[in-house]
């Protein structure tokens, strides 16, 4: 039974072939079309989910309004409002304002590049989890010398994550810092991407407006 339906399918395909080709490629299409909807779907699903208590963890945004009934939303937040959550709102347990993503130039010995990372205040690695390899989350971004870098980078300037603790990096030719942590490579599906962090007063030292309500421009972070 089962070969004679084949061989009829077969044939039918033969006599038919520019209605065969149309169905067979449609067929092929809706398939490949449902795989990659899966695929994105599973991979949105998967972004930021490795973070401990990440149910709990949100970014705040920035609601506006331009004007004429529009009512716009953005990421950006005043770089006072991270303090200000935690001393206002008890349901706030922990709070970290971070930089948008930068380039800098580090000097190690004849080894100059530039590198890609961020600036955040001393909650980052409490709030989010970002594995250490060396050194401790209370000292992580707790120096305003300080610096915490990825195992990539460790192993690139100082052959080690181990020999990097300690170490001194010249940034953009102008200040010293000195590795205080080496995190783990941020994972694929990691939505903030960084090599290295850099304390947030440092970042204030060189953008003074940020302490006024006015402006908006880093990301804040909770956890509820």
């Amino acid at each position: 039974m089962l070969r004679s339906y084949l061989t009829i399918a077969f044939r039918n395909l033969i006599r038919y072939k520019g209605f065969s080709a149309v169905t067979i490629l449609g067929l092929s299409v809706g398939m490949t079309m449902t795989l990659l909807i899966g695929l994105w779907v599973r991979d949105e699903w998967l972004m930021d989910s490795f973070h401990k208590d990440n149910q709990h963890l949100f970014r705040v945004m920035t609601r506006a309004y331009p004007g004429n009934g529009r009512v716009e939303a953005y990421a950006h937040t005043q770089g006072l409002l991270y303090e200000e959550l935690k001393r206002k709102i008890p349901e706030v347990v922990q709070t970290c304002v971070v930089s948008w993503e930068t380039k800098a130039a580090f000097t190690v010995g004849d080894q100059i590049n530039m590198e890609s990372g961020r600036f955040a205040s001393e909650g980052f690695f409490y709030l989010f989890s970002f594995p250490l390899i060396q050194g401790t989350i209370a000292n992580s971004l707790s120096s305003p010398t300080g610096i915490a870098i990825s195992a990539d980078l460790a192993r690139k300037y100082f052959k080690s994550p181990e020999i990097a603790i300690g170490k001194s990096i010249l940034v953009d030719n102008q200040k010293v810092f000195q590795v205080t942590a080496v995190f783990a490579n941020t994972p694929e599906t990691s939505s903030l991407r960084f090599d290295y962090i850099l304390p947030w007063t440092e970042f204030l030292a060189y953008n003074p407006w940020l302490k006024d309500w006015h402006n908006t421009e880093p990301f804040t972070y909770v956890r509820l």
